[in-house]
């Protein structure tokens, strides 16, 4: 397992204990002073996982910004073996680069609006019993 995918795996793991746990807090109407504890933990899951998202959407919109300057650069002028440079460099890039977890899920905010989404659903599914 690759350093890469461990802090994604950690986000996945922490973002499902911190649902169970409010989960728990919400069904049971636990003691208010024990809430803030599980406040903070849940708090901090999230701002480790926002930060993880906006630097994968981060990386992916700069390799599109990049693809776009190749596109628009004055290609007509050079020579032969830049050009040729060039049409390598345009080929590699045309897929924009992403942060993943085994090609499972990209972080984005796509993904973060999903996860919020999901825990708005299951929080609300939660308070009704």
């Amino acid at each position: 397992m690759t350093m890469i995918h461990m802090p994604i795996l950690f986000l996945a793991f922490g973002g499902g204990i911190a649902i169970i746990a409010a989960l728990y807090f919400v069904m049971t109407e636990v003691d208010p002073k024990f809430n803030c504890s599980m406040y903070l933990i849940m708090t901090t899951t999230l701002l480790f996982y926002f930060t993880y998202c906006y630097y994968g959407q981060l990386l992916t919109d700069e390799s599109v910004k990049f693809y776009e300057a190749l596109c628009e650069s004055p290609w007509i002028y050079w020579n032969k073996k830049n050009r040729q440079m060039l049409l390598m460099m345009l080929v590699c890039t045309r897929q924009p680069l992403e942060v993943t977890c085994y090609n499972i899920m990209s972080l984005n905010f796509a993904l973060t609006l999903a996860a919020s989404r999901f825990c708005y659903s299951v929080f609300t599914i939660a308070r009704q019993f």
